[in-house]
Formats: C-alpha cells, sequence, structure tokens
C-alpha cells in the first residue's frame, strides 16, 4: 500500500511539471511509457528553452518505474558536461535544473537492475 501511495504521489508531481516556472522544450511537455531493458540505459535528446527574462525558469525530467530495479537519471549539457543527477536508491527518479541558454540536454535514464523496468517517463 505505501508503494501505491508513493507511485502516485510520484505521478501528481510529474503532471505537476507542466506549470508555471518551468522552461518548456522545443516541443513541448511529453509523457510516454518505455522499458528500459535489464543493466542498459536509454538515451534522449530534449532541447530545452532558456527563459528571455533571467527569472530562474527550471527544466525537468521524471521517471516512475514499475518497482523492480534502481533507475537512475544523468542529465548533460550540449558541451558533454553533467548539469545533474538523481542516483538514489529505488526507481521514482526526478531531476530539475536551470537552463542557463537554449541547448539541446542528453538525458540517460540508466537500469541498474538484473531485470527489465516497464517506466513511464515525461519532461516540461
Amino acid at each position: 500500500m505505501k508503494r501505491v501511495g508513493l507511485v502516485l504521489l510520484a505521478l501528481a508531481a510529474l503532471l505537476a511539471l507542466t506549470s508555471s516556472g518551468l522552461a518548456d522544450s522545443k516541443d513541448g511537455p511529453r509523457r510516454w511509457t518505455r522499458t528500459v531493458k535489464k543493466q542498459s540505459e536509454i538515451v534522449y535528446k530534449i532541447t530545452f528553452l532558456a527563459d528571455k527574462d533571467a527569472n530562474k525558469q527550471y527544466a525537468e525530467f521524471s521517471v516512475i518505474g514499475d518497482g523492480g530495479t534502481d533507475i537512475d537519471i544523468y542529465v548533460f549539457d550540449a558541451d558533454g558536461k553533467e548539469v545533474t543527477s538523481d542516483i538514489k536508491p529505488g526507481d521514482l527518479a526526478h531531476v530539475r535544473w536551470v537552463p542557463t541558454k537554449t541547448q539541446e540536454y542528453t538525458i540517460k535514464v540508466r537500469n541498474l537492475g538484473n531485470q527489465d523496468n516497464a517506466c513511464s517517463m515525461g519532461h516540461n
């Protein structure tokens, strides 16, 4: 029951990504489900827009797994520099950062476990 509550809380946070104060991606917010194979990673290239008014506008990416393995997220800027990561144990992962300029970010979702993990993912 506790796991269900955590998943619902994480899902609510994921859906809240479209609220104000967030740096949008070039193509707008997205949600999808994808299986991350055991001991592997999936790589996404997403362009996030910097705020024109110099306000802090956050970019966010979230993963909600099926509970079976540890999932980590790593974010790299266009120069290959790590911007942020979520490497906590478990398969509820969330990263948040302020894009310093409009650029393409590389987001790596890694499954550290020995079984596949069906994950819901999304970004603003």
